[in-house]
């Protein structure tokens, strides 16, 4: 008998021992044996996915969330190089992920600080959500993926989790576009969306840079329960992310381009006077774009800072703004995510 449920950031519930009613009926056997009900197979729901944060070192590059409604003991995910070829068992999913849908679309929000004007609304197939509050959203306690295979994810953190209904749920106090999602958080994610809860039930699939780009067949089930769904890994959790703060300041011997570089990994510390580099080398492409946004010039540099000397040549007068894109390169990844940016010429 459950006598008290308390919700806070977790839920505990206090329950005490009761006798069983069939132990009060006169002549009933001192144990009742009740069979347990046979397991029914049922085919589960799997999304395969390539999200842009690294959830694990090294980071996987592709990753599974599976459902199944009764979940039953798991799923072995396997892995085919052609649709109609043998396959391979390459992981296997332990716990139900805690997946769901979009009942309204996720407007464009802010980065870099909490979105105070949107919330997801979200259905979950099963499973719970829980507040962690601003401190647990900025440690990445709550994290979720938004958004399709098609069209991409938007990685966001919650502060707060509200139950509005049956298995729905209204998460406020975000953190937008994280792990290098920003231009994903900049679009509008349309209802019926995909969510997916970016906890210990995500099965890791493959963190080979080998596999990048290489499709394959993943499958969950057997007979008439066997989902398939095809997918490549994508070099998203390696590209590196995108510079900011860029600035241009008019100097005798042309336009000088700065910004600021940024870090994938132990990049949160304030004591250090730079964070670290991530890479096996530092590398930046510059491109000056016109004002149909195709590039005039591109400088590739060794330091974040570039020189741009042909002004005159590629403009007809002194500019008053610059258009760029700046990106900084890895060995695995190429380009990392771009820096798109209309700076002022100081």
């Amino acid at each position: 008998q459950i006598t008290r449920i308390n919700d806070q950031e977790v839920r505990s519930v206090e329950l005490r021992s009761v006798r069983r009613a069939t132990d009060l009926i006169a002549g009933a056997p001192a144990f009742l044996q009740v069979s347990a009900p046979p397991l029914i197979p049922s085919a589960p729901a799997l999304i395969v996915l390539s999200p842009p944060i690294a959830l694990a070192e090294p980071a996987p590059l592709l990753v599974a969330a599976a459902f199944a409604r009764p979940w039953n003991s798991g799923f072995d995910i396997r892995r085919g190089r052609d649709q109609d070829g043998d396959d391979e068992s390459v992981a296997t999913v332990e716990a139900p992920a805690t997946i769901g849908t979009l009942n309204a679309a996720l407007l464009p929000g802010p980065l870099w600080r909490f979105d105070r004007s949107n919330a997801i609304d979200v259905t979950l197939s099963g499973g719970l959500l829980v507040s962690v509050g601003e401190t647990g959203a900025l440690a990445a306690n709550a994290l979720a993926a938004v958004g399709t295979s098609a069209d991409g994810w938007e990685i966001v953190a919650y502060a707060k989790a509200e139950l509005i209904g049956e298995r729905r749920y209204r998460l406020t106090g975000l953190l937008r576009g994280l792990g290098g999602s920003e231009e994903m958080a900049q679009r509008p994610c349309a209802t019926d969306a995909q969510f997916i809860a970016l906890d210990g039930a995500i099965t890791p699939l493959t963190a080979d840079p080998q596999e990048i780009g290489a499709k394959a067949y993943w499958r969950a089930g057997a007979d008439e329960t066997l989902v398939e769904v095809a997918a490549a890994a994508r070099a998203d959790a390696l590209r590196p992310l995108a510079p900011v703060h860029p600035r241009v300041h008019r100097k005798a011997e042309g336009l000088a381009i700065s910004f600021t570089r940024r870090t994938r990994i132990n990049g949160d510390g304030w004591e250090g006077a730079d964070v670290p580099l991530g890479e096996d080398f530092e590398r930046y492409r510059i491109a000056v774009l016109n004002d149909e946004g195709r590039v005039l010039q591109q400088i590739e540099t060794d330091v974040p800072y570039g020189l741009y000397a042909n002004e005159t040549i590629h403009f007809a007068a002194p500019q008053t703004f610059l258009n760029l894109r700046i990106v900084q390169l890895s060995r695995i990844a190429g380009e990392g995510m771009a820096c798109n940016a209309i700076c002022l010429i100081h």
